[in-house]
């Protein structure tokens, strides 16, 4: 369904403003769940045994939790949300005025980046490479959401210690992009009460975004 597109700049910037202050109290909501407390912390165990070969260990979360969680996640990775964690960053760079805070916000994408290459590991499984990333979209689209057919294909067939390295991946892309969503949410929040992301924002919702969740 499309929108009709405003007539004037004030009325485009207004809406800007509403999905930083969304954005802002998503990340909050986010922080609030007993996923992003307590178990964000991942630990990879292998284990080698002469007469089972090698095996994967790690802490699984709590499935409830882990359910709960994703179902705020999943609002910054979803292309059409206003809450995407792409879209924001991208307004954000269009829209402060202030460069040390746009350099900061680069600085911290870059660190996502990196921290995904270093916190999961090079995983390749019948020539496909595993990424964090790509992990995710297979536990999220094939399990958790959307029951792609084939992507649920791909999880039943996996054996250990397949199965728990994707499962690895997938849980390392979701706590450094938690990480990165807080990074974002705390320029934000900055820009909104400093008035970097222009005039529009004093006037017209000068409000402090944090106090939503308080």
């Amino acid at each position: 369904m499309s929108r009709r597109k405003s007539t004037t700049g004030a009325t485009d910037k207004l809406g800007e403003q509403k999905k930083l202050r969304l954005f802002v109290r998503r990340v909050e909501e986010l922080g609030q769940t007993s996923f992003a407390q307590k178990e964000l912390e991942l630990k990879l165990r292998f284990h080698w045994k002469n007469d089972q070969g090698l095996s994967v260990q790690f802490d699984q979360p709590n499935e409830d939790g882990l359910r709960s969680f994703l179902l705020g996640f999943r609002q910054f990775t979803l292309k059409d949300e206003p809450a995407n964690m792409d879209h924001i960053y991208n307004l954000c760079q269009r829209e402060l005025t202030d460069d040390e805070a746009k350099q900061y916000l680069r600085e911290c994408r870059d660190g996502w980046k990196e921290a995904l290459r270093k916190s999961g590991f090079e995983f390749v499984l019948n020539g496909k490479e595993i990424s964090p990333e790509y992990a995710a979209h297979i536990w999220i689209n094939g399990y958790y959401f959307h029951n792609d057919a084939d992507l649920q294909e791909a999880l039943d067939k996996l054996l250990p210690p397949d199965a728990a390295l994707v499962r690895y991946q997938f849980l390392t892309f979701v706590a450094v992009t938690t990480q990165y969503l807080c990074c974002m949410r705390d320029v934000v929040i900055r820009g909104l009460e400093e008035g970097w992301f222009g005039s529009e924002t004093r006037e017209n919702g000068s409000d402090d975004p944090g106090r939503h969740n308080q």
